[in-house]
C-alpha cells in the first residue's frame, strides 16, 4: 500500500522487527478504507454494488442506510482510537523490568521492581508517523475534493454532511 512509499520517498530506515508499527498501519488503513466506502456508497448503491461496508451492514443487520452509515462511522472511530493508542504506545514507557540491582529488597529505594525505560522515537519514526497521519488526512481531503464521490458538491457535503442518493431511474432520493 501507499504506506510503504512513505519510507522510500522520505529516505527513512524503519525497523521491520518492531511490530508496533503494524498496529498503526492496520488502523490507518482501516480508517481510510472505511471512509472511502462511506464516500463511495452513493455510487455503489446506484450500480447495485454490494461490496461496500454500508451495503454489507444494511444486509447483515437489517438496518436503514443512515443506521448503517452511523455504524460504519463507529467502526472508523474505533480504528482511529486504535491508531491513537498505538501511537501513544510508541511514546509511553515500556513495561518495567527487574535488574540485578533492584531485585534485592535491601537495595530497593522504591516499591517498584525496576525503573521504567522511556521509548525513544527517532527522527525517522516521527517522520513515518507524520506520513501515516498525512495519508489519512490527505485521503479524506481528496475524497471531498475529487468529483468522483460527490460531483461538484464536495465542499457542501463536507460542511453539512448531506448526500442525496442517486435513484436508479436517474432522479435522486434523499438519504
Amino acid at each position: 500500500m501507499v504506506f510503504d512509499l512513505i519510507e522510500a520517498t522520505e529516505g527513512l530506515e524503519m525497523s521491520s522487527a518492531d511490530h508496533r508499527w503494524d498496529k498503526l498501519k492496520t488502523s490507518a488503513a482501516d480508517v481510510i478504507a472505511l471512509s472511502m466506502d462511506i464516500f463511495a456508497y452513493n455510487n455503489d448503491q446506484f450500480i447495485d454494488n454490494k461490496f461496500n461496508i454500508v451495503s454489507l451492514l444494511r444486509a447483515h443487520r437489517g438496518c436503514t442506510v443512515q443506521a448503517a452509515i452511523n455504524q460504519a462511522f463507529s467502526l472508523i472511530e474505533r480504528s482511529l482510537q486504535k491508531f491513537l493508542s498505538a501511537e501513544a504506545a510508541l511514546e509511553n514507557p515500556v513495561p518495567e523490568t527487574t535488574s540485578i540491582w533492584t531485585w534485592n529488597p535491601l537495595r530497593r529505594k522504591e516499591p517498584s521492581d525496576g525503573a521504567p525505560v522511556k521509548a525513544i522515537l527517532t527522527t525517522d519514526s516521527k517522520l513515518y508517523l507524520r506520513g501515516l497521519k498525512d495519508c489519512i488526512i490527505g485521503t479524506l481531503n481528496w475524497g471531498y475534493e475529487t468529483e468522483l464521490y460527490f460531483g461538484s458538491k464536495g465542499d457542501e457535503v463536507r460542511q453539512f454532511g448531506w448526500v442525496f442518493l442517486k435513484a436508479r431511474d436517474g432522479g435522486s432520493e434523499q438519504g
